[in-house]
């Protein structure tokens, strides 16, 4: 049997990204209930409350009736401060390890203790765009046949929300609080702005590359501390562009 519910499990959101089928919708809202969590999030879901949905949910329909809605990724995940990607790995560039639904349990039980912890499901057809991947400090993939490497949505909620349920509380490590998603993303416009200031992002298309960047600094225990000497160094690059290089070297030069 899991554990029983500890209050951290209020810090740890599922959201859910492009769901088509209603179906899958309450199913995890029921899985939600099973294991002792009570936050989803829908990202760009259309019609959860159907009838499919109602059935599949069961008594925990009431939490895609309290879900919060938003239109996009960004928006869901501005309040968080650490995200978990669920992935397949279906022939693609994985610029980050997948770790495994165990390895994931243990790492969210530790974040969730001082952070809001957000667990990212994409659409079932398509999965996680590369884009929406980017965004995410860490991937899980559960491992399963090469000959047929794709679990339901539903499935893969439950066997993740069933590790989380069965961890130890309090967990044997305890992360440091980090900076918000937002703060996160915030900081990478500014660097993106200046990268292509400096005409080392293509203008036509500068993502391919930031998000590889995005793979290298995007560490997980980022605090804010760390992040003000990258805005600081962005910000320095910013001024150079615009002054900096008109002045002589050595009154850029600190002592």
């Amino acid at each position: 049997m899991p554990n029983p519910p500890s209050p951290q499990h209020d810090n740890i959101s599922v959201i859910l990204v492009k769901t088509h089928s209603p179906g899958n919708v309450g199913s995890i809202a029921r899985i939600m209930k099973n294991m002792g969590f009570r936050s989803l999030k829908l990202v760009a879901v259309e019609t959860p409350e159907d009838q499919e949905c109602r059935t599949m949910a069961g008594r925990a329909f009431h939490l895609v009736e309290e879900a919060r809605r938003f239109s996009s990724l960004s928006e869901a995940a501005s309040g968080q401060q650490v995200l978990f990607a669920t992935t397949s790995g279906r022939d693609r560039l994985q610029r980050r390890e997948a770790i495994s639904p165990r390895e994931a349990a243990r790492l969210i039980g530790e974040y969730s203790l001082k952070n809001r912890v957000g667990l990212v499901f994409g659409p079932e057809r398509s999965g996680l765009s590369e884009g929406q991947l980017a965004r995410c400090q860490f991937r899980v993939s559960i491992p399963s046949s090469p000959d047929h490497p794709v679990l339901n949505i539903s499935k893969a909620a439950a066997i993740i929300l069933y590790e989380i349920a069965q961890l130890p509380s309090p967990p044997l490590r305890e992360r440091r609080e980090q900076v918000s998603i937002a703060e996160r993303e915030r900081f990478y416009a500014d660097l993106k702005k200046v990268l292509i200031g400096i005409g080392f992002l293509s203008q036509s298309n500068p993502d391919h590359v930031m998000n590889a960047i995005r793979a290298i600094l995007d560490q997980p225990d980022l605090t804010r501390r760390d992040l003000r000497i990258l805005r600081g160094i962005v910000g320095q690059m910013d001024w150079y562009v615009r002054e900096g290089r008109l002045r002589a070297p050595e009154d850029l030069l600190k002592p």
